[in-house]
């Protein structure tokens, strides 16, 4: 890179910046030599946000450049604490520059927690929510990054701020070495945030299943009326009048296979239907510690039983509409609905479980290595065995979270 341009940007140089522009427009193409940054790299890295905006107006494409160590202006503008310089950026385009990841996997958010940045988190966040689903390459969190680097403070205050309400799914989230944000707080001896995290952990269970709650009277009520329904076909089975022009014969066609299928799966419907309300009222007062297990599994009960009633309209209509004439359209129109219908459904389940499957709380253990776990505790004033000390890492963030990027 020229030194001038350099310089410039380092300094902050507005009027010598656009006097190089002018001269050339291909210099903003220029990188600095063993470390590929470019000119909107070099005004992240200093955090001089006028002159960030000015080469984003010739070259807006800069804002998504990686460097030699995979970092992105934002990454550098995030480490480096330059709140005006990272706004800038999200301004240019804050829908992609949020999930830009380096070399592990981590985004500029990830980077704000590292650095315990409540600013730089709460702004990339409320720009881009779904970037806090987005994990680095050893399966962590935003809020375990913040576990992991003692930013205890900003943890407490992202859990508390109502507007970052969804990001308690987190908790429990294990990395790829079974830590999560519990185990940590537990081990670097946080008991008042360790609280709090078990008082929330208890206010969302408290949550699903009041939740539980309204949902299984709705169950029992949709199985009351399948079971009623069920009873109802059972005692007067499908039947349709032959006219032969003198007189109506009622012909119920229990010789037929569909007529036997109807059979089978209105009493299927029926024992199903009937299985949810003894559990709902025989089982759960008396198992009332089972009560999530149990509204799990009349859930899947009623999708039996509610299948089993597709089956058997569909097979009363086999016996019921003449198969040849004017309406045998109909039969076949019928069953292709019902099989549209249960294939949205399937769709509609798997979505479901794609997009809400950590929906409900789940506790995860950890595995937190002992040279880590002596490491933590030295560092909290914990007084550690001579024959330990030696195999204590030292701090692998200390250089990205505490020290500016250069």
């Amino acid at each position: 890179m020229d030194p001038r341009l350099y310089e410039a940007c380092r300094t902050g140089n507005l009027a010598a910046l656009r006097d190089l522009i002018n001269q050339d427009m291909s210099i903003l193409h220029e990188v600095v030599r063993g470390t590929g940054d470019t000119p909107l790299h070099v005004a992240a890295r200093f955090g001089d946000p006028i002159l960030a905006r000015e080469v984003l107006q010739h070259r807006p494409d800069m804002a998504h450049a990686i460097n030699l160590q995979g970092l992105s202006p934002m990454h550098l503008a995030v480490a480096n604490r330059h709140l005006d310089a990272y706004r800038v950026l999200l301004d240019a385009d804050h829908s992609n520059l949020c999930f830009l990841r380096d070399r592990d996997g981590r985004t500029p958010l990830h980077y704000a927690a590292m650095n315990g940045d409540f600013i730089a988190l709460s702004l990339i966040l409320s720009r881009s929510p779904r970037s806090a689903e987005t994990l680095t390459d050893r399966g962590e969190t935003v809020l375990l990054l913040c576990a992991k680097y003692h930013r205890f403070e900003t943890l407490r205050d992202i859990l508390r701020t109502p507007a970052f309400r969804n990001l308690t799914d987190l908790i429990n989230q294990p990395d790829n070495n079974g830590n999560t944000v519990k185990k940590l707080v537990n081990v670097a001896r946080r008991p008042e945030l360790a609280e709090y995290l078990q008082q929330q952990d208890e206010d969302e269970k408290k949550h699903w299943i009041d939740f539980l709650k309204i949902s299984r009277n709705a169950t029992s009520v949709v199985a009351g009326l399948i079971a009623t329904a069920a009873f109802n076909a059972g005692l007067s089975p499908p039947s349709r009048d032959k006219s032969d022009g003198q007189a109506a014969i009622v012909a119920s066609r229990v010789h037929t296979a569909a007529f036997k299928v109807f059979v089978i799966a209105n009493a299927m419907a029926l024992m199903l239907s009937l299985s949810i309300l003894v559990i709902d009222i025989v089982i759960v007062p008396f198992v009332p510690a089972s009560f999530l297990e149990l509204a799990k599994w009349t859930r899947r009960i009623l999708w039996g039983s509610l299948a089993m009633l597709l089956v058997a309209f569909m097979s009363a209509t086999r016996v019921v509409i003449p198969h040849t004439g004017a309406h045998s359209w109909l039969v076949w129109y019928i069953w292709s609905l019902g099989v549209l219908t249960v294939l949205l459904l399937l769709v509609l389940v798997c979505v479901m479980k794609i997009f809400y499957s950590g929906a409900l709380p789940q506790e995860n253990g950890a595995r937190i290595p002992e040279e880590n776990r002596d490491r933590i505790a030295q560092e909290n004033g914990a007084r550690i065995p001579e024959e330990n000390r030696a195999r204590i890492p030292p701090r692998p963030w200390a250089v990205v979270a505490d020290v500016n990027v250069r």
